[in-house]
């Protein structure tokens, strides 16, 4: 077949043969073997060439300018056109019926229009008519009430104008009396200042003189009080010597003391220590020979009444020698505090002393 669509076909002189061209440039060549029923001719494709075509016997033969078609092509393709040719028979009369129904209703909208435009015109005459005639109303109205109004003003301002002459000659007259007045003022006012300025000048000479006065009596007094004041601060500092070596001497003194009873209090506690360590190795051989006479009575109990009397003498020996520890142990606490407060007042008076 071909490779591209067909250009031309013919059939040969004798109908056993058919020729096509395409647009290729190649030409095949069919036999024809038979015709169906419908006239349909079936082909059977022999050979093919470029552009040439040769008979059986080798020699060239002419092609004829007819195509093979069928009947019921033919009625088929007929009855399509007349089918077409009634469909656009009816789509112009549609058109036709449908172009003179949108005529004819424009035309009514455009007469309708027209009426609608002619009654606004008119209306439009009417009102612009009657807005003239108010104008021209209003106008001589306005013409009738400014004649007024300029026959008014000019009468109230020659009345205004008299007014006012008058009123100006008036202010005039009394502008004129103010300014003799003032000139009268004036020259009341420059000798009353001028005797004010000597008054005040000849006070101003008798302040100063008398400030002045002032001012050498004050300054006297001020030389005299520095020197007061200069042997006030000689006699201080003297007393404050003084006071300060009396104050050393006797916070020296103040400390001998103290110190020498600290050293006597410190004795007599060690004394009292020592008589407490005395006392407390004598209340210990006491319990001991309580404790020996405790495992004698065990031992002897055929003496046991004598050495209960022995026994109770004993403990009051013991509750004597105890209230004596006790009282030696406050004493000793009180000695150790008056110890404490001396030290104390001895730290107080150094840091007087400093």
């Amino acid at each position: 077949g071909h490779s591209t669509e067909m250009s031309c076909v013919r059939l040969s002189h004798d109908g056993n043969f058919l020729f096509t061209g395409g647009e290729d440039g190649s030409l095949c060549m069919f036999e024809v073997r038979e015709v169906d029923a419908r006239g349909v001719v079936r082909l059977q494709a022999t050979s093919h060439s470029n552009k040439s075509a040769e008979g059986p016997g080798g020699g060239s033969f002419e092609f004829t300018e007819e195509i093979l078609v069928t009947k019921s092509d033919l009625l088929a393709r007929k009855e399509e056109q007349d089918q077409l040719v009634q469909k656009v028979d009816e789509l112009k009369l549609n058109n036709e019926y449908q172009l003179r129904q949108k005529d004819t209703r424009y035309k009514q909208r455009i007469k309708d229009v027209t009426d609608k435009f002619k009654i606004e015109l008119d209306t439009g005459k009417e009102k612009y008519d009657t807005l003239l005639d108010e104008k021209r109303q209003m106008e001589l109205a306005y013409e009738e009430k400014l004649k007024m109004l300029h026959q008014t003003h000019s009468a109230e301002f020659k009345e205004r104008e008299a007014q006012y002459g008058a009123k100006i000659e008036q202010e005039q007259r009394r502008r004129q009396q103010l300014q003799a007045e003032r000139k009268t003022q004036n020259l009341e006012w420059d000798a009353m200042n001028s005797r004010i300025v000597e008054e005040h000048t000849l006070e101003l000479n008798t302040l100063t003189a008398d400030y002045e006065g002032k001012t050498t009596s004050e300054q006297t007094a001020q030389s005299r009080l520095h020197t007061e004041k200069d042997t006030l601060l000689q006699e201080w500092d003297g007393l404050k010597s003084s006071i300060e070596l009396d104050a050393d001497i006797e916070v020296e003194q103040v400390k001998a003391r103290y110190d020498q009873k600290l050293t006597e209090e410190r004795e007599m506690t060690l004394n009292l220590k020592a008589e407490n360590v005395i006392m407390k190795k004598k209340y210990q051989v006491l319990m001991k020979e309580v404790k020996e006479q405790e495992d004698e009575i065990r031992q002897l109990g055929d003496s046991e009444k004598q050495l209960r009397e022995q026994l109770k003498g004993l403990e009051k020996d013991i509750q004597g020698h105890k209230k004596e520890i006790r009282e030696r142990e406050e004493t000793i606490a009180d000695k150790e505090k008056r110890i404490y407060d001396l030290k104390k007042k001895n730290q107080e008076l150094e840091k007087f002393k400093f």
